[in-house]
């Protein structure tokens, strides 16, 4: 393969000194990138310390400064001899390998044939989450990015990113309700979501913060990790989000789907919210909201009522 995947308490302490200097904004270990060249140098730094030094190196835990010189250059030479330039780290190991060899080993495999997909509804469903409401803001949402594919230009990987900020966006609200963005934010980026990325979680996370009329998407903290087209992305998925969550106020799928229809040239494009019934609260919520998906690609957004017809 081309990645090398590390398990261990020593790789995992080894790589918390590295996200430590490097003021690393995720509290998880997994899935950090540990680049050789950093690992060579902690090598080279940490033989070269008193043990009692070493215990006062933030990020190493004392009761591991014993045996880190050793460990950090067991991985310098695997890196060196197997040529990788990187590692990874997974925070599951060898207990949870010897768990699923156990009891599980019996079982169809893949025993999990979406893990991303897996991990979202577990923490949904940890959190109480309100599965129909949810499910239909992360379809509103996901139609609207299917809809504007020729105007915002994303790949579909961000799709996925805003259909699993849909799912979980309010799953903050079981601490409390008025700040729940603020709490969904915190337990998605301090949550192991096995199958994303640090820098998938970061953008899952901004994305269910930014769902409420709460303050201009910013990447905040999590910069260190995004790219620029994440930066750009951003603001678009924050803005189809929040009117998906205002087009679902009322938490009735009154507004059964929605289209879009767009002038490129004249710079202007209309939302048909398609409702099986009264929807005033659930428009005139949505129309207060269209600034940001409006600022982000740069169009002017109309929203108008349309009727929604099963087939």
């Amino acid at each position: 393969g081309h990645t090398l995947v590390t398990i261990g308490g020593a790789i995992r302490n080894l790589g918390k000194i590295d996200q430590e200097r490097k003021r690393y904004p995720l509290n998880s270990i997994h899935g950090y990138r540990f680049a050789a060249a950093d690992v060579a140098a902690l090598a080279d730094e940490l033989w070269r310390y008193p043990l009692k030094k070493r215990r006062h190196v933030q990020g190493l835990r004392a009761d591991r400064a014993d045996i880190m010189p050793a460990a950090a250059i067991a991985y310098d030479m695997l890196l060196q001899h197997s040529g990788f330039d990187e590692l990874i780290i997974s925070r599951p190991g060898l207990r949870e390998g010897l768990f699923f060899e156990h009891f599980l080993s019996h079982l169809p495999h893949p025993l999990l044939p979406d893990l991303r997909r897996f991990s979202i509804l577990s923490l949904a469903r940890i959190f109480g989450f309100d599965d129909a409401h949810s499910h239909h803001v992360a379809f509103l949402a996901t139609r609207m990015f299917d809809d504007l594919q020729g105007v915002h230009g994303l790949d579909a990987s961000y799709r996925e990113l805003l259909w699993a900020a849909g799912i979980l966006h309010d799953i903050g609200a079981i601490i409390n309700y008025p700040y729940h963005h603020r709490h969904s934010y915190y337990i998605i980026l301090n949550y192991t979501l096995y199958g994303y990325s640090p820098r998938e979680l970061a953008l899952i996370a901004l994305i269910a913060r930014y769902h409420r009329s709460k303050g201009k998407p910013k990447p905040r903290e999590m910069a260190l990790l995004l790219s620029e087209e994440d930066v750009r992305a951003l603001p678009i998925l924050c803005g189809m989000i929040r009117l998906a969550e205002y087009l679902e106020r009322g938490r009735r799928q009154v507004i059964r789907d929605l289209r879009c229809h767009v002038d490129v040239e004249q710079g202007w494009m209309q939302i048909e919210a398609l409702a099986a019934g009264n929807a005033a609260i659930e428009l005139w919520e949505a129309e207060r909201n269209l600034d940001v998906l409006s600022q982000a690609l740069d169009m002017e957004v109309e929203l108008v009522e349309g009727v929604w017809r099963a087939a």
